[in-house]
């Protein structure tokens, strides 16, 4: 098998244990982002810097949603 082939296969680091704990970990910061969200007015500094982590976080949940398809 060459190096090549070896980039075109997914890659499973996490085992089954870890990625539910991660998963769960992102579900509570997505939840408090919103909550943050909710009580944070736009023109706050802060709203900004809670609208990126909220939008990591889920980007996170999707790439685990997508990869466990696989």
């Amino acid at each position: 098998m060459s190096l090549e082939n070896d980039r075109s296969q997914p890659v499973r680091v996490l085992d089954a244990e870890t990625e539910h704990t991660v998963k769960n970990h992102l579900a509570v910061i997505v939840g408090f982002c919103e909550l943050l969200l909710a009580d944070t007015p736009p023109e706050d500094t802060r709203h900004a810097d809670v609208q990126e982590i909220n939008r990591a976080a889920r980007e996170l949940m999707f790439i685990f949603k997508r990869d466990s398809h696989r």
